[in-house]
């Protein structure tokens, strides 16, 4: 029987208030590995930018003062609002964005990043 030796390679980060570490095992040569890596956590971390709710600069902190509207929004946004409403009427309301008084989507989109 063949064994392959596979490398790996582990990164963590600080997204969304939360250590994301990523753990992953191949035989691409780490170096090949990286940028993939680089272009998540990049994508984790224009996540982090556009949906904290904290950010007064934020897609969701704008949209929560009144000061962008949700057409000016990227896709993505629009993509998960629509979600958290769909979710929010299957619930019954259990599930609802806005039940602290503001718009956060926070606890939808830790799982859909």
């Amino acid at each position: 029987m063949d064994t392959m030796a596979f490398s790996g390679t582990v990164r963590v980060e600080q997204v969304m208030g939360l250590p994301v570490s990523v753990d992953v095992r191949t035989m691409l040569p780490s170096r090949e590995l990286s940028p993939v890596l680089d272009d998540a956590f990049a994508w984790l971390g224009w996540v982090d930018a556009t949906f904290d709710a904290t950010r007064p600069d934020s897609a969701i902190g704008r949209l929560a003062a009144g000061r962008l509207a949700v057409d000016d929004c990227a896709p993505e946004v629009t993509e998960v609002l629509e979600r958290c409403a769909e979710l929010r009427a299957a619930t019954g309301g259990y599930f609802d964005e806005g039940a602290g008084g503001a718009l956060d989507p926070t606890l939808y989109v830790r799982g859909w990043a």
